[in-house]
C-alpha cells in the first residue's frame, strides 16, 4: 500500500475545478510581544476574499500508475470538495481539522501557487470580483510556509532587506530600508536585528522570532491578504500565543485579512480568533464563529460540555 505524502499533493497531476451546481455559500487581546504599538493606515484597500465550490482532485500520472501498480489504473482522490467560505478584513480566519484533510492545500490554491492549466479563476473573487489569473492572486496575497525557508548565517535585518532587493525593485535603496525598518518595529523584531536567524546547527533567535521573520520575508510588499500555514507549529505555547496575538494586532490595525491553518489550538489562541473554517476529509464541516458551531450541535440534539 502506497502511503502518499504531502509532496504528492504538489505534483503535476492535480486537477482543480468549481463545481457551480452545488450551493454558493455554506453557512482580543495582543500577547506581550516587544513591538510598538501598530499605526493605522486609513488608505489602504481592504479585501474581502470570497471561494465558492472550490474542489481539487488528484490524480496519478500514467507513467507513475504503470510504474508502481503496474498499469492498474488508480481512481482519483478528491482532496477537496466543493469548499466554500469567506475571508473579512480584519479578521483572523482559522481553518482547522485534522492532518490529510485539505488544509495546507486550501491555502495553497488561493495563494495562486498551482499549475495555471489547473487554476480555475471562477471558485475565487476578491470584493465580489472575480480574479483574472494567479499572478493577480499572488501579488495580492502573502504567503507564508510551514517550514521556515532562511538562510542561518544572516542577520534578521539582512534577511529581509534580501526579500526586500528581490520584491521591491521599484523602491531606491532608501526606501527599502525604511520599509525594512518599519516592518521590524511591527513585528518586534528591532531588538534583534542585527541577531543572526540560525537554524538546528547555528545558534541563533529563537523560534518565535525566527518565525516572525518568515512573516515579514513575504510581508515585505506590504500584502492586504496575508495566508500561514500553521504559523504555530513547532512553538511553545507562549511563542505560539505570542504569533498569534502578534497577527491579530495586524489585522485590526491595518484592515488586513488573514487566513492561516492551525492544528490543536489552545484555549486562548482561540480567543483571539473570531472565525473559524473546519473541515473533515476535505468538506466544510463548519464555518463561523463556535458560537454558531455550539448552536448548531445543540440544535441536533447533542450536548456541548462547558470547559
Amino acid at each position: 500500500m502506497l502511503s502518499t505524502s504531502k509532496a504528492s499533493l504538489e505534483d503535476d497531476s492535480v486537477v482543480l475545478f468549481s463545481t457551480s451546481d452545488s450551493p454558493e455559500e455554506s453557512t482580543s487581546q495582543s500577547s506581550s510581544c516587544n513591538h510598538s504599538p501598530l499605526q493605522q493606515h486609513p488608505n489602504q484597500t481592504a479585501y474581502k476574499l470570497s471561494v465558492t465550490n472550490l474542489s481539487y482532485t488528484l490524480r496519478e500520472k500514467a507513467w507513475f500508475s504503470s510504474l508502481i501498480f503496474h498499469g492498474v489504473k488508480q481512481k482519483p482522490v478528491n482532496i477537496l470538495k466543493s469548499v466554500s467560505f469567506t475571508a473579512r478584513s480584519s479578521e483572523i480566519l482559522a481553518i482547522v481539522g485534522p492532518s490529510g484533510t485539505g488544509k495546507s492545500t486550501l491555502l495553497r490554491i488561493v495563494s495562486g501557487r498551482i499549475r495555471d492549466r489547473d487554476f480555475d479563476p471562477k471558485s475565487i473573487k476578491l470584493n465580489d470580483n472575480a480574479i483574472t489569473s494567479q499572478a493577480q492572486l499572488r501579488k495580492i496575497c502573502g504567503f507564508v510556509a510551514q517550514e521556515d525557508t532562511l538562510f542561518p548565517l544572516l542577520t534578521v535585518k539582512e534577511t529581509l532587506t534580501f526579500s526586500a532587493k528581490f520584491r521591491l525593485k521599484e523602491l531606491s535603496s532608501r526606501e527599502r530600508e525604511a520599509r525594512v525598518e518599519g516592518l521590524m518595529q511591527e513585528l518586534g523584531l528591532v531588538h534583534v536585528a542585527d541577531g543572526f536567524v540560525g537554524d538546528d546547527e547555528n545558534r541563533g533567535i529563537s523560534g518565535g522570532e525566527r518565525k516572525r521573520v518568515s512573516i515579514g520575508v513575504d510581508m515585505i510588499h506590504d500584502p492586504p491578504i496575508l495566508l500561514l500555514d500553521e504559523p504555530t507549529s513547532g512553538l511553545d505555547s507562549s511563542s505560539a500565543l505570542q504569533v498569534i496575538g502578534l497577527l491579530s494586532s495586524m489585522a485590526r490595525t491595518k484592515q488586513r485579512t488573514i487566513v492561516l491553518s492551525i492544528h490543536q489550538p489552545s484555549y486562548r489562541i482561540i480567543q483571539q480568533i473570531p472565525n473559524f473554517l473546519i473541515l473533515s476529509q476535505g468538506s466544510v464541516a463548519h464555518h463561523g464563529s463556535l458560537e454558531a458551531l455550539e448552536l448548531s450541535i445543540t440544535r441536533q440534539g447533542f450536548k456541548v460540555h462547558p470547559s
